[in-house]
């Protein structure tokens, strides 16, 4: 299995590389991953191991991508930071670092956790030629081939003859790759590196703790959380888990239909769960692929930041939202995203007020000292507990129905990352064009809010919060153009063509790791 782990700040008096505190300032540097041969090479018959819905047009997938990354960064260019903006892609930071002589032996210990992990996939079902695939990564790397290098990491290595009964590859290619976010969370002045709770996606962990470890356009130093050998999960020693309810209930009692954390299991935590909602407080999703233990874990590394470097990781509370346990809301970035001070896209029946899936909300105290238990305190229904922590005077919490007032147009759309949006700025965000219900509903702010199947004001918003977003299609976005309506204020919903990637099961949230907000 993957392990977790934290890359921290850079050395006394650096500009620290990594600063993310809230989901909405803007963006100065983010990280992305461009797709590749991978979406070529997964077989028809094997999608649900690959965690794809579809066979991917990979020309299409590519050129979709590189339109979104062209987009992210002229709008970012169009913000505070300025021609300082910066897209990074993964595969570029790979080949950088594997041409550079001091990370040769990162990469060897890189190159071996990969094999380690595609042996555990490989168990119980065929027998692994470790020796064979670390040999043919380890030429590539000798030879100063990076290119080739860095489409095996990723893309795999085909076998040449499969036997009729063997797999495929020698190494099954990474074609989850593409959703930076999911496996590396940057909170404060550090990344929390994910703990991937499907095999096919043990490898990417890996890879971000490599780049975190070598690349200087990271700064990685700091803390490592774990110091575990390759395929161990190492968190801090388990506390006991509590709740109480936030009304005054006893410990174990919930009220509200909220249910007790279950007691031990994996340490599952992926980055589409996670979010710096402000700088008091993170939020966790647990559900399908980040666990409760995953969530003690989490808090229990906040507390240890924040005791060693305040300043650095201020956050006070961490609230865990509780998901079902579906494929199609994988992580909490699939029913919520902020795309403004106190305004989201959202799932209505998951996270309206009075919806009959409503999630429950929990938080625990971060300011306690490392030793206490983590006790987790009901804080009641998830829009509740959220318009109390993200609204503030004329803005509160807003919730943007993903799909519009219908049911069916609701769940079509969510599954189709219609509520998973990327905030470049505050009211700038990144959306896929196809929803089109969801960005109506942005461009008709105002009227919308009247509806309250369409848009959920948790209190008396003044007009400024409700002003329109411009649904803006991609093509005819240029660097002119944006820093005009960026200097004019206007809020802007940026449209691209995702008909490929979304088939991959990820929107422009999902795609996006924020490395450094403005001001944040």
């Amino acid at each position: 299995m993957s392990g977790a782990g934290w890359a921290g700040p850079g050395a006394e008096g650096e500009v620290p590389a990594l600063r993310v505190r809230d989901e909405v300032s803007w963006l100065h540097r983010v990280l992305v991953c461009s797709p590749g041969r991978e979406l070529s090479l997964v077989p028809p018959n094997e999608r649900d191991r690959y965690l794809v819905e579809d066979v991917l047009c990979p020309e299409r997938a590519i050129a979709q991508h590189r339109e979104f990354a062209r987009v992210l960064g002229t709008l970012m260019r169009a913000g505070p930071a300025g021609g300082a903006a910066r897209v990074l892609d993964v595969r570029d930071e790979l080949r950088a670092a594997f041409a550079d002589p001091a990370a040769t032996g990162a990469a060897g210990l890189l190159l071996d956790q990969i094999c380690e992990a595609e042996q555990a996939i490989y168990a119980g079902h065929a027998r692994f030629p470790f020796q064979e695939v670390r040999g043919a990564l380890q030429a590539s790397l000798d030879s100063g081939d990076v290119d080739a290098l860095v489409e095996r990491v990723i893309g795999g290595l085909p076998a040449e003859r499969p036997h009729p009964e063997q797999p495929l590859f020698l190494l099954g290619p990474a074609p989850n790759a593409i959703f930076a976010r999911d496996y590396q969370a940057v909170l404060g002045a550090g990344a929390v590196i994910g703990a991937m709770a499907k095999e096919a996606r043990w490898r990417e962990p890996a890879i971000a703790r490599f780049l975190f470890a070598v690349r200087p356009t990271l700064r990685p130093r700091g803390v490592p959380f774990d110091g575990a050998a390759p395929g161990a999960f190492s968190p801090p020693a388990p506390r006991p888990v509590a709740r109480e309810d936030a009304g005054g209930g006893a410990a174990g009692v919930p009220t509200g239909g909220a249910r007790m954390p279950p007691a031990g299991g994996a340490a599952w935590i992926e980055g589409g769960d996670v979010m710096a909602l402000s700088p008091d407080c993170v939020a966790i999703g647990i559900g399908e692929r980040t666990t409760w233990r995953g969530a003690e874990s989490l808090a229990l590394g906040l507390r240890l930041l924040r005791g060693l470097d305040p300043e650095s990781f201020p956050f006070r509370e961490l609230v865990a939202v509780e998901l079902p346990r579906r494929r199609a809301m994988m992580h909490l970035d699939t029913v919520f995203t902020l795309v403004d001070r106190g305004l989201a896209l959202a799932f209505p029946p998951l996270t309206f007020p009075g919806a009959r899936e409503e999630m429950d909300v929990v938080s625990c105290d971060l300011t306690a000292p490392f030793e206490a238990p983590v006790r987790w305190t009901w804080e009641g229904p998830f829009s509740r507990a959220m318009a109390a922590r993200l609204s503030t005077p004329g803005r509160p919490l807003t919730l943007v129905a993903g799909g519009g007032a219908r049911r069916p147009h609701q769940h079509r759309e969510q599954w189709c990352d219609g509520c998973n949006a990327v905030a470049v700025g505050p009211g700038v965000a990144v959306v896929y064009q196809r929803n089109r219900l969801t960005n109506a509903a942005l461009a008709e702010l105002p009227v919308a809010a009247r509806d309250p199947a369409r848009v959920a004001v948790m209190g008396r918003a003044d007009e400024e919060h409700l002003r329109p977003f411009r649904v803006w299609p991609s093509e005819e976005i240029d660097e002119e153009s944006a820093r005009e309506a960026v200097a004019a204020g206007e809020r802007i919903a940026a449209c691209i063509d995702g008909s490929e990637l979304g088939r991959a099961r990820g929107g422009p949230h999902c795609m996006t790791m924020a490395l450094y907000r403005e001001g944040s």
